[in-house]
């Protein structure tokens, strides 16, 4: 059963998905790093396995990412002075997937002052200690970033994508998609407590992997792959990102006899753009 259709068969009877005039669940602010490196004339994306046991998504293929902490819009103004973007909610959005990247797969999109190069795997290393506590909430982003002198990368990331949650869900989230090179000397690791399974994977394959069930999917995760496929390499894919405006994405309900849909307009320019909802 897939994630939409566990969470239609919750907001038939979770209260605040009725009609009764309760108020809907807030959308948490989230966000989500898509890494790419090449592999030939195509691109790999970072995907990750979520650990069974957690309530949302359990289970799933994702890209690393989560909800957003107070402390990333704390740090992003004040390390963000060369980041072309000024909105300072696209600037925390960004803050907070380079720190859920670094505390799921222990890759750090920063540079040192004065460098025009990203940390080396090699240095990283010496933060091992700092991801632990950071994942175990002992220590704050910001914490680390003031005490290393870390500017992390904001302009590397491309804005690529927003969704939100659509309000018959009982768990909401408004989350915004960035595209970034993966740093070539770093060597990503998965947690063990949100992620237990890392993943390089051409889009293609991750969407057939879906299809034939080696995969479990939500329906946003299959709709952005469907936009990153083609023999386009990482560059390619950030110069289309960066010229292609931002259409915010809030899925629907549609019915259709007796079938029901979960739907964006295809007019936004998605390949994929409906999932057909299991009753069974």
């Amino acid at each position: 059963m897939s994630e939409a259709d566990k969470q239609y068969r919750l907001s038939r009877t979770d209260p605040h998905m009725t009609d009764s005039g309760r108020t809907k669940p807030t959308p948490a602010p989230a966000a989500a790093l898509i890494l790419l490196r090449a592999a030939g004339r195509h691109t790999e994306v970072l995907m990750q396995v979520r650990h069974s046991d957690i309530a949302f998504a359990g289970g799933a293929l994702v890209f690393p990412g989560g909800k957003q902490e107070p402390q990333d819009s704390d740090s992003a103004p004040a390390e963000a002075i060369d980041d072309p973007d000024t909105d300072n909610t696209l600037r925390t959005a960004k803050t907070a997937a380079i720190r859920e990247t670094f505390e799921e797969c222990g890759l750090m999109l920063a540079r040192l002052p004065g460098c025009r190069e990203r940390v080396s795997g090699e240095w990283l290393r010496r933060l091992d200690g700092d991801r632990r506590r950071l994942n175990q909430g002992e220590q704050g982003f910001r914490e680390l970033l003031k005490r290393e002198s870390l500017q992390p990368a904001l302009n590397d990331l491309v804005h690529f994508a927003h969704w939100i949650t659509p309000d018959f869900m009982p768990r909401r989230f408004d989350t915004h998609f960035f595209l970034a090179e993966a740093p070539s000397s770093q060597k990503d690791t998965h947690d063990g407590r949100e992620s237990v399974a890392s993943v390089w994977v051409r889009p293609e394959d991750a969407i057939t992997g879906s299809e034939q069930g080696r995969y479990r999917m939500l329906f946003p995760t299959r709709a952005i792959l469907h936009r990153l496929c083609g023999p386009h390499p990482p560059a390619e894919h950030l110069r289309l990102a960066a010229e292609t405006p931002v259409v915010t994405v809030a899925p629907r309900l549609v019915k259709r006899g007796t079938d029901t849909f979960i739907q964006i307009p295809d007019a936004i320019g998605y390949r994929f753009f409906e999932e057909k909802i299991r009753r069974d």
